[in-house]
């Protein structure tokens, strides 16, 4: 469902963006397929803030992964390793960060899965990577 203005009283927090949650909510929808699929971990399950956090859903010829730089992370660059991916076929990839700023790609699958280098510039930051085979 969607969020609307008159959902809150008036007593509610005033900052409280609408349009946001909406837009978070649609995501959380476009993605829910994926939840059916394959999970693969991009870093080791552990639980210092001083590094990166990942995962991937894949499903045949599409998925998603998520990365995060946790907040005493000193670097910014980060290398996916893609599972489930065919490195002899095209992807197209959509990069999307925390402030919604998406950027589009097409990419060979032996990148993807040989290392795909990103860039979170900011601690306490993610960005989600939305990919479909092309060929």
């Amino acid at each position: 469902g969607r969020v609307e203005d008159d959902d809150f009283d008036d007593d509610d927090d005033d900052d409280f963006d609408v349009e946001s949650a909406n837009i978070a909510m649609d995501e959380v929808i476009r993605l829910g397929k994926y939840w059916d699929g394959d999970f693969y971990p991009l870093t080791a399950p552990v639980y210092s803030e001083d590094g990166f956090a990942g995962y991937q859903l894949n499903r045949e010829t599409d998925g998603f992964a998520v990365i995060f730089r946790r907040k005493n992370c000193g670097e910014s660059e980060f290398i996916v390793n893609f599972g489930g991916i065919e490195k002899e076929a095209l992807y197209s990839l959509s990069l999307c960060d925390e402030d919604r700023n998406t950027t589009q790609m097409t990419v060979c699958g032996k990148e993807m899965s040989d290392g795909f280098r990103v860039n979170l510039t900011t601690p306490r930051t993610s960005l989600v990577i939305e990919y479909s085979r092309i060929l």
